[in-house]
């Protein structure tokens, strides 16, 4: 649906709450104690306050939750997911973890 269009898989599908719009996703994430908390709580990654390339990054967006998932092209750029195709952007990082062990 529109999440899968705008980010692949969905990952709160098939999870204890169940939610058919933006709004019932942003109320997950609302008891979760927000984006960050429930990436924290959902990501099973070393944390890193500083991602290099490959990383996993929630950064800030102008989207519906004014963050988004994304993946560190390297230190201050991101590539995420958009309606139209993947963008490079430099963004603020809200969290990041490392998916080197």
């Amino acid at each position: 649906m529109a999440f899968d269009a705008l980010h692949g898989t969905d990952p709160l599908e098939g999870g204890v709450d169940a939610y058919s719009t933006a709004l019932g996703a942003a109320r997950i994430l609302k008891r979760a104690g927000g984006y960050l908390a429930w990436c924290e709580a959902t990501f099973d990654l070393p944390r890193t306050t500083k991602p290099t390339a490959g990383d996993l990054a929630l950064i800030t967006s102008a989207d519906t939750f004014a963050a988004a998932l994304a993946i560190c092209v390297k230190p201050g750029e991101y590539a995420s997911k958009t309606e139209t195709g993947m963008i490079i952007t430099k963004a603020n990082i809200l969290g990041a973890w490392t998916c080197r062990f």
